[in-house]
């Protein structure tokens, strides 16, 4: 890297030296690695059974909010661009401890990764793809940039499932009218007519914890950064439409995604990577319905978190307590889906439907900077012992 001009300018004078497979494996493994079973929300007032929110039981590294884990890792360097699926990955061996531990969920990571390409993705250094500020020092080579991914409009259907589960009437709050012709679900009791919640809200909250989530995944690998003794940083600095591939047309390939377009917006949908990571909103559904039918099934179909006949933290006969989806309910939370889609054109309404940011750049540190600008105590041990620890190298260069 550089640093062209200013009071802290300065020229590497060390070649980039990318991650190692072992560097950028325990990384990926930090923040998306499958090392336990959770417990899900053990019970909810009014409920015989097992609470029902849970989508899957699978513990990774960093959390999802209501064990709606619908989040994915992608990461790109000088040798390809890649992606990691975890989320339906049963967990390591939970009788593994310490070294073994952390190798058996390496391994599973490495297992799960697929190549997306074999070139590192690159946008333009320059407004509206990359902030000024970045230009100098953003995926650039050597570096390693990882980009959690959320499905957003899966975790919204699976927020708003739980939501009617509660009997919540969700109205549009422009309208100041239910979300669809609800009125024969408050008749028959399915929900509460009083219970009147504003489906804005209910997108900003969805919205902030899948950007909570995505961001404790970010945070678990920049730790990760410090304990290894590498550089990078936790920021939001480069464009999440340029990523994603919203400038194709542009000849700006990004990442390669699907997007979706509309007069009314300022900016494209995105809306996945056609046949590896794909939202649960058209055009990978037909519609709304299908999609809420696709919540029932993932939950309580044969091989469903509630129903299937091994994993997970109870066993199966605590696990079959949980009360299926009625279909009443099933047609209800398409309901409200498909009105929110016809009205405003997508799905969730006021965010997009695959959201990434923030990212973590992985890489190597001149330590010549440190030294020069900010003294001998400016980097842990572990960043002065990088270079013989994790590759058997004299550091005194500075490398």
């Amino acid at each position: 890297m550089q640093i062209p001009a200013g009071p802290l300018a300065h020229a590497s004078r060390l070649p980039p030296e990318p991650l190692s497979e072992l560097e950028t494996s325990t990384l990926v493994a930090l923040a998306s690695g499958s090392v336990g079973w959770h417990e899900g929300i053990p019970h909810r007032d009014g409920d015989p059974g097992l609470a029902s929110y849970a989508f899957r039981f699978g513990g990774r590294a960093s959390p999802g909010g209501a064990g709606i884990s619908t989040g994915e890792l992608i990461y790109t360097n000088d040798s390809g661009t890649f992606i990691v699926r975890t989320r339906e990955v049963a967990p390591v061996d939970a009788h593994l401890s310490g070294v073994d531990r952390l190798d058996a969920v390496i391994q599973q990571v490495r297992k799960h990764t697929r190549q997306l390409s074999t070139s590192r993705v690159t946008i333009p250094r320059a407004p509206p793809h990359m902030h000024e500020h970045n230009f100098w020092n953003a995926n650039v080579e050597g570096s390693t940039l990882f980009v959690p991914v959320i499905d957003l409009a899966q975790k919204m259907l699976g927020i708003m499932a739980l939501l009617i589960q509660n009997r919540t009437l969700l109205v549009d709050e422009k309208t100041q009218r239910p979300c669809g012709d609800l009125s024969r679900f408050v008749k028959s009791g399915l929900l509460d007519g009083t219970r009147k919640t504003p489906i804005g809200m209910i997108e900003a909250s969805v919205f902030s914890t899948a950007s909570m989530e995505n961001a404790i995944m970010a945070q678990n690998m920049t730790l990760g950064l410090q304990a290894i003794g590498l550089g990078g940083w936790l920021f939001t600095g480069i464009n999440p439409i340029s990523l994603l591939g919203g400038f194709a047309d542009a000849g700006i390939a990004g990442l390669g995604f699907r997007f979706t377009h509309d007069t009314r917006w300022l900016t494209p949908n995105p809306v996945g990577l056609d046949g590896i990571f794909e939202a649960w909103c058209p055009p990978y559904v037909p519609d709304m319905h299908a999609a809420a039918r696709r919540v029932a099934e993932v939950k309580f179909g044969a091989q469903g978190a509630y129903r299937a006949a091994d994993g997970g933290a109870y066993t199966p006969a605590i696990r079959a307590t949980a009360s299926a989806y009625s279909d009443e309910l099933v047609e209800c939370l398409g309901t409200v889906a498909q009105y929110l889609l016809d009205t405003y054109g997508k799905f969730p309404v006021t965010a997009p439907s695959i959201l990434i940011t923030p990212y973590v750049q992985a890489h190597h540190i001149d330590l010549a900077w440190y030294d020069r600008f900010l003294g001998p105590h400016s980097c842990l041990d572990s960043h002065r012992n990088h270079a013989a620890t994790w590759h058997g190298k004299n550091s005194a260069d500075g490398g």
